[in-house]
């Protein structure tokens, strides 16, 4: 796979966890308060890391920053707007 594939399967998976993410924290907030959100979200974003790193050629942090976490922080961020605010 070429590395513009990887980074579009990378940058797809997280953003798709930061969409799931996004719509159940709202749930989350209410049942456990935010810090347990910021817990559940970090453990998603580090086991789809160990994904990523299983299917993909181990990459270094800053390439991992750049396709995954900002997508996953963004998405997160913009579904739980959206979710909060319907």
């Amino acid at each position: 796979m070429s590395d513009y594939n990887e980074k579009i399967v990378s940058s797809l998976m997280h953003t798709g966890g930061g969409v799931g993410m996004g719509y159940i924290s709202r749930d989350i907030v209410a049942g456990y308060g935010g810090s347990m959100v910021a817990f559940v979200g970090a453990v998603l974003l580090i086991l789809m890391n160990q994904v990523v790193k299983f299917g993909l050629k181990k990459r270094d942090f800053s390439w991992w920053m750049g396709n995954g976490i900002w997508p996953y922080l963004a998405t997160w961020y913009m579904v739980w707007v959206i979710v909060i605010n319907v």
